[in-house]
């Protein structure tokens, strides 16, 4: 056999994983390098755990994170509680530490009594009804072992024994890609002597898998959840031996074992696939590569991403129990290369996860592709020798699902840095318990991807403002503004958090330090932020929010837009030949944020606002009212609030490139608005402004003053967006290379 010699490309990897129950779920993250103390040229991150304050168990190649324990003394039995004791019983040369202990759960109660270094475990609860659950994790194969025992009545202190013998019902998976062939990774034969390259004897198909695995029970959701990723070239002995597979104890079917797959070979591209048992808990699950459906997209970098460390792309799994929120998931590979102005980058996605029920009842998952502008390095890892990165920049795609072979758009709102619903979708459930009420997503924002038109990142976005006022026993009077900007697709912009810029008035008064504020009593404030990290047709642009809320009206409210796309009879698109093909759609309404401190987090109510649209020519800030009408049956809450639309019609004048400007002006009962500037907005072809005729040199129009966008004048042009008055008085915004 002859060894083929290659230096793996240099990736920057990131997962994530956070699942939803009835409480913070367990999460642990398992890395496997086969590199050994050298570095091998891959990189990884964990962005969403922060590793450094992570307990690290190093089991030869495997290198387990756990989130810190905090050892400390059982606590006692309040009055009318009992005491449980749990007896954890393995082979310590064959499991790691069960470092999560055991799970206590039933459809109002979650707990978990925590491994404190010793196998005996003990855990305070109200007399009731239990399912106890223990994982237990195998070192060489890295296989996870459920035991669990249902419905068990506690009246009184009881003792239990649960031991990983007890689990010998195996599940096991294989995982085909498109072409039908078994997805694997290279074959290692070792390493150069004098370079420490490996050396690869058969190449495989896929460079990086992330594995989710999670635990569901019917009508209570996710409570346990294990992320495990593994990288680069495996050696024979260990190549063909699976891992990740489950061993279960005899259980109901009120349980399902999931398990989704993401590899990818390259930045570039990447395969998706979904396991999930039935009512039998046993038996080998394979997925069918004929389920496979593939989805493209494409991305402008913003300004940010431009010179950053790297850039790339990758995928987020969403799952969903009855419309509910329950998770999320997902992993990026990047690589170190620079963008620069108008660079795009493309992604495939192989995604052979199908949409369940269409009904959205029982579990469903939705897909999100995203785009990462730039990376910054965290802390090296000597024992592995990865270098561990977080994502600088990213652009999270909206979520979509395949039906019926064809990929469908659910416009869901935005989410935050880690994957989480951040809009006004939380929710009570009819038993108690907070969860964010996702789908159905809105009907005019559910659409085959085939109507999309254009480049993701070529718009300008909307801010989906949250402004939360309340009161906690734990902090007193608090008061939260927050930027959320969403593309003209659904996606969520979080690549434009670190360019803006804001100013803060509080009674009237400027705050001198706009981003790190407090005060002294309630009072009205003002925020005006500033994106200015938007190129669109090659135009500079720039979304400006101002809100002003007065926090000692208790009945106050916030009126926002959280969603706003363009279309034409077939299409979502904000280009067209006449301004008869175009129609505006938005939904929004006066919020009001109602927290409940249980579950530190908040419902959102939504009122009437009053609205009022104008357009005008790119730059010129020449205001014409568009005439807006409410669509009351597309109202929809939690999440969106009222539908408004608007013809193009009847938008008339010349601008440039065709490129309109968008101002919303919203306004409450109680006194609160809104002001939005979206800038471009939408193109008409016709209306394309002509060449202006010369101007005699005696009335001549010229520069008279230069501004950087933080109100600095400049003396001379800087790179960046520069703010030119002229001497007629106008303004223009000039992007400088």
């Amino acid at each position: 056999m002859i060894m083929k010699k290659i230096h793996m490309t240099k990736l920057l990897i990131s997962a994530w994983m956070l699942m939803f129950g009835i409480a913070v779920q367990a999460q642990v993250y398992t890395e496997f390098n086969m590199t050994g103390k050298k570095p091998a040229g891959v990189q990884c991150t964990q962005s969403g755990m922060d590793l450094n304050k992570m307990d690290k168990h190093q089991y030869g190649y495997m290198t387990v994170y756990t989130p810190k324990q905090e050892f400390k003394a059982p606590k006692k039995a309040e009055p009318g509680e009992v005491t449980l004791t749990f007896n954890l019983v393995y082979d310590s040369e064959e499991f790691i530490q069960p470092t999560f202990g055991v799970s206590i759960i039933n459809e109002n109660y979650n707990k978990r009594a925590m491994w404190m270094g010793e196998d005996i475990v003990t855990a305070t609860v109200p007399p009731g009804t239990y399912d106890f659950a223990v994982c237990f994790q195998s070192m060489e194969k890295h296989d996870l072992y459920w035991v669990i025992r249902e419905q068990v009545e506690v009246t009184e202190d009881a003792t239990f024994t649960f031991s990983a013998e007890e689990a010998t019902n195996h599940i096991s998976f294989v995982n085909y890609g498109p072409d039908g062939n078994v997805l694997k990774h290279d074959l290692l034969g070792g390493y150069d002597e004098e370079t420490w390259e490996p050396i690869i004897l058969e190449e495989g198909n896929v460079e990086v898998t992330n594995i989710d695995c999670s635990v569901y029970l019917k009508g209570v959701g996710s409570f346990g959840t294990w992320s495990g990723m593994i990288m680069g070239p495996w050696p024979e002995e260990l190549r063909t031996v699976p891992y990740y597979e489950y061993y279960v104890n005899d259980v109901s079917d009120r349980y399902v074992f999931t398990q989704s797959r993401t590899c990818s070979n390259g930045p570039e591209l990447w395969y998706l696939s979904y396991f999930s048992t039935d009512d039998v808990h046993v038996g080998v699950l394979e997925n069918n590569p004929e389920d496979y459906v593939l989805c493209q997209d494409n991305y402008l970098f913003s300004p940010h991403g431009q010179g950053e460390l790297g850039y790339g792309a990758g995928v987020a799994i969403y799952t969903f129990e009855n419309g509910l929120d329950t998770g999320y998931g997902g992993v990026s590979v990047g690589e170190e290369k620079t963008a620069k102005q108008g660079d795009t980058y493309s992604i495939e996605v192989y995604n052979g996860i199908p949409f369940e029920d269409p009904s959205y009842e029982g579990l469903n998952l939705l897909v999100g592709n995203q785009f990462i502008d730039g990376y910054l390095l965290i802390f090296y890892d000597e024992w592995s020798g990865l270098e561990f990165y977080d994502i600088s920049g990213q652009t999270r795609m909206t979520p979509y699902a395949i039906q019926d072979g064809q990929r469908v758009f659910h416009n869901i709102g935005h989410f935050d840095s880690f994957g989480a619903p951040s809009g006004k979708t939380g929710a009570l459930t009819e038993n108690g318990r907070f969860r964010h009420q996702v789908l159905p997503a809105p009907e005019a924002f559910t659409y085959p991807a085939e109507e999309c038109l254009g480049t993701i990142g070529d718009n300008c976005p909307i801010n989906t403002v949250n402004v939360l006022s309340y009161y906690n026993e734990y902090e007193g009077d608090v008061m939260s503004f927050g930027n959320n900007y969403v593309g003209r697709y659904g996606e969520s912009r979080l690549c434009d958090d670190a360019e803006v810029t804001q100013t803060v008035k509080f009674n009237g008064e400027e705050i001198e330090d706009p981003d790190n504020w407090s005060r002294d009593g309630k009072g009205t404030w003002e925020f005006t932020v500033t994106n200015s990290n938007i190129v669109v047709d090659g135009l500079q642009g720039e979304n400006k929010t101002i809100v002003y809320f007065d926090e000692t009206n208790e009945e106050g409210t916030c009126p926002g837009i959280e969603m706003m796309h363009f279309r034409n009879e077939a299409s979502i698109t904000d280009r067209f030949a006449t301004a008869a093909e175009g129609t505006l759609e938005f939904m929004g309404g006066a919020f009001k944020y109602n927290f409940y401190p249980e579950f530190w987090d908040g419902v959102f109510e939504c009122q009437p606002m009053d609205v009022m649209v104008e357009y005008s020519p790119y730059g010129e800030e020449n205001w014409q009212e568009l005439v807006i009408e409410e669509v009351p049956e597309l109202f929809q809450m939690p999440g969106w609030g009222y539908f408004y639309r608007a013809s193009l019609a009847d938008v008339t004048g010349k601008a440039t490139q065709g490129w309109f400007d968008l101002r919303f002006k919203l306004h409450d009962d109680a006194g609160n608005w809104q002001e939005q500037v979206v800038s471009p907005a939408f193109r008409i072809d016709d209306l394309i402004s002509t060449a202006v005729e010369e101007v005699p040199a005696a009335t001549a129009v010229r520069e008279v003053a230069r501004y950087s966008v933080d109100g600095r004048q400049l003396s001379a042009p800087q790179p960046g967006l520069n703010i030119i008055m002229m001497s007629d008085g106008t303004s223009r915004k000039v992007w400088v290379k």
